[in-house]
């Protein structure tokens, strides 16, 4: 797919890297708010970190738990 469109491995490599760093840092997100309210399962938070990360977390995205006072 990718090298059908021009994209050489070095690239390839590069957007691969990207997207699992961005996944990385909303489970790290998803953790830190997690471990900061302890209601919920720390499943729950990881879904709506994952589920909003492909939408930029836009505004209401993430609707988990309680409001946040942060």
């Amino acid at each position: 797919m990718f090298t059908e469109r021009g994209f050489d491995a070095t690239t390839i490599e590069q957007i691969a890297a990207a997207a699992c760093v961005s996944e990385l840092a909303a489970c790290r997100a998803a953790c830190d708010r997690w471990a900061a309210r302890a209601g919920s399962e720390l499943a729950v938070y990881l879904d709506a970190a994952l589920t909003a990360l492909p939408a930029g977390f836009a505004a209401g995205e993430i609707e988990v738990g309680a409001p946040s006072a942060d």
